[in-house]
């Protein structure tokens, strides 16, 4: 992918059908069972998060195809804490996985949280490791979060 422009973009609720086919896509690629279930909630969620203006959603694009996804939602300060970006739902295209795509979004998302005047992003990773595009940018692993899925065979 070496040379490859990467384009991002806000989504906007005029995508929402459009991310959810290529969420559909990306998903099968991975091997993971989606059902009419998985697609009515992902669209529920996705709408509301497309209609809230504290949050921000970026699309990445490699050649004008779609490669990838972020959700960045600024939680405000709150019990002591300090105001934080909880970026989510980093999701790369897997033929586009290994290149600058992932680097580009996470970014993007830092960009959103200066301009939102948030100094720390929170990410929540799923798996064991860290992978290293998140060292390379400055993250550090402070915790883990252990949860579990009832009735998920496959952790899709």
């Amino acid at each position: 992918m070496g040379g490859l422009m990467v384009e991002i973009r806000r989504a906007t609720l005029d995508a929402l059908d459009q991310i959810l086919e290529w969420l559909v896509d990306w998903n099968i690629a991975d091997g993971c069972e989606i059902t009419e279930d998985t697609i009515t909630t992902d669209a529920t969620l996705l709408a509301e998060h497309l209609n809230n203006p504290g949050d921000v959603f970026l699309l990445a694009f490699v050649d004008g195809e779609p490669a990838g996804m972020l959700l960045c939602q600024v939680q405000r300060a709150h019990l002591g804490q300090d105001s934080s970006l909880d970026a989510s739902l980093l999701y790369v295209d897997p033929k586009h996985r290994g290149g600058s795509v992932a680097r580009r979004l996470i970014e993007a998302g830092m960009q959103v949280s200066k301009d939102a005047g948030v100094r720390r992003i929170a990410m929540v990773i799923n798996g064991d490791r860290v992978p290293a595009v998140y060292s390379r940018l400055g993250f550090k692993q402070e915790a883990m979060i252990v949860s579990m899925e009832v009735g998920d065979e496959q952790g899709c």
